[in-house]
Parts: C-alpha cells; structure tokens; sequence
C-alpha cells in the first residue's frame, strides 16, 4: 500500500512538471533512504533488520511523499 502511495504522488509530481520533487521521490525509495535503513536495521536488529530493511524505507519515503505533496 504505501508503495502505491509513493508511486502515484511520484507519477503526479512528474505529470506537474516538478521534476526536483519527482527525482527526490526516485532516489529516497532505492537508493538514500534504502542504504540508510539498511545500514541502521542491520546494526539495530541483525538479519532480521536487512529482511526489514525495504519496508522500513517504504515506509519512510512513503511519508516523504505525502509530506511534499501536501508542502507543493
């Protein structure tokens, strides 16, 4: 669900022509929040927490997203 969430404002971000918004939404799901949250799961909880890893960033970019749409 919150993979929905952060795709669809992404689509709309890029439709709107905000390019910086929709780049920022790219690069937080797999790429700088993802490294973050597996560096930091895996410290914190072991395997379990690079299991959890995509969740916990799905989860953080998801909320990224909803605040930069309801920001612009």
């Amino acid at each position: 669900v919150l993979a929905a969430i952060l795709l669809v404002i992404l689509v709309y971000f890029q439709a709107a022509g905000k390019a910086a918004h929709a780049m920022a939404l790219s690069l937080s799901r797999q790429g700088l929040i993802f490294l973050a949250v597996i560096f930091i799961f895996s410290r914190v909880f072991g395997y379990m927490g690079v299991l959890c890893a995509q969740a916990g960033a799905d989860v953080i970019s998801a909320a990224l997203a909803v605040w930069l749409f309801r920001r612009g």
